[in-house]
C-alpha cells in the first residue's frame, strides 16, 4: 500500500467538485429533515424489562464498525502543517485520509474515482493496530460505566462487528451509503453478531454500540450513539437506545484540533461520547 503526503498547498490548488459547493446547501436540508424526523426515530428506542437486568451475569460490549469522520475541504485547507496522509494519489476524488491517527473521508480533487482502492484501505485501516477507532473507544467507556453500576463482569470485544453494505465508500452528498446501513442495523431487532461464539463462552447479554451522523460541520462536532442490547441465548435485541449532542460543541482552529495526534478531537470526542452513553445507559434501564 502506497501512502502519499498531501500538503495544504495542493488542497488548495484542488478544484473542487460541484456537489462540495452544493454541501452547505445539502447539509441545511438534511439538518432541517433530520429535525423532522428525530421524533420518529426516537420512539424506536426501548427500555430492557427488569426480570433480564436482574439475570445479567456476564456482558461483551461489542463495537460496530463506525463510519470515518466527515470534513469538509475548508477543514482540510486549514490544517496547516499537520500532515495529511492519503492511501493513493491525491487525484483519487473518494479520498479516504488519516490525520492524526483518525480515519477522515472528504472529496480532494475532480479526477476519477477510485472507489475499489478506498475500500481496501479502509478495511485494512480498521484492522490495523495503529487505528484509533471510535466506537472502541465508546466500547470501553461503556464498559467502565456499567462496570460502576452493576456487578456483573463486562468484557470489550476485540472484534469490530462489519455491517453488511454496498461497495460504495466514497463521500458522497447525505452519506447514505454509509448512514443508511447503521440506521437499518439499528432497527433490526434480532442481532446479526456471531452469537453461537458468546454462547460457548458464557455471556448472557451483548451490549452493541455503533455511531451515526460523526461529523464536522460549520465549525461544530455532530455525532449519534447508538447502542442495542441483545440477549444471547435468542439472539434477540431486548433494549435500545440513541442520544445526539444536544449542544455541539465548537471546534476551533482546525490546526489545534488535529495537533499532537489529534489529542483535542478526541478530548471533545471523549467527553460528547461520555455524556450520551451516560444518557443511553439511563434510556436502557441500566442506570437511573
Amino acid at each position: 500500500m502506497r501512502i502519499n503526503l498531501i500538503t495544504p498547498k495542493h488542497l488548495r490548488e484542488t478544484e473542487l467538485f460541484p456537489y462540495q459547493r452544493q454541501m452547505i446547501y445539502g447539509k441545511l436540508l438534511c439538518c432541517l429533515l433530520t429535525l423532522a424526523i428525530l421524533p420518529a426515530c426516537m420512539a424506536t428506542q426501548r427500555r430492557l424489562a427488569p426480570e433480564i437486568l436482574f439475570a445479567i451475569r456476564k456482558m461483551v460490549v461489542v463495537p460496530v464498525q463506525p463510519p470515518p469522520l466527515i470534513l469538509g475541504p475548508a477543514i482540510l485547507e486549514a490544517l496547516g502543517n499537520v500532515p495529511i496522509m492519503s492511501a493513493y494519489p491525491p487525484e483519487g476524488a473518494a479520498a479516504l485520509t488519516i490525520i492524526s491517527g483518525i480515519a477522515v473521508l472528504t472529496q480532494l480533487s475532480k479526477y476519477e474515482e477510485k472507489r475499489a482502492n478506498a475500500l481496501k484501505v479502509l478495511e485494512e485501516w480498521y484492522t490495523s493496530d495503529k487505528a484509533w477507532i471510535p466506537t472502541r473507544v465508546l466500547a470501553h467507556e461503556a464498559a467502565s460505566q456499567i462496570s460502576k453500576i452493576l456487578s456483573v463482569e463486562v468484557i470489550v470485544s476485540k472484534e469490530l462487528h462489519t455491517l453488511s453494505a454496498g461497495h460504495r465508500k466514497e463521500a458522497t452528498l447525505f452519506m447514505e451509503n454509509w448512514y443508511a446501513p447503521l440506521r437499518a442495523w439499528y432497527k433490526q431487532d434480532v442481532s446479526t453478531v456471531n452469537i453461537e461464539k458468546y454462547q460457548l463462552q458464557g455471556v448472557d447479554t451483548l451490549l452493541e454500540v455503533g455511531i451515526l451522523n460523526y461529523e464536522i460541520f460549520r465549525g461544530c462536532f455532530l455525532m449519534q450513539v447508538l447502542t442495542k442490547m441483545v440477549n444471547v441465548s435468542s439472539g434477540k435485541v431486548v433494549a435500545k437506545a440513541r442520544s445526539i449532542v444536544e449542544n455541539p460543541p465548537p471546534i476551533g482552529s482546525p490546526e489545534e484540533l488535529f495537533r499532537n495526534q489529534g489529542e483535542r478531537f478526541k478530548k471533545i470526542f471523549m467527553i460528547e461520547g461520555r455524556k450520551q452513553l451516560n444518557e443511553n445507559l439511563r434510556k436502557l434501564g441500566l442506570s437511573s
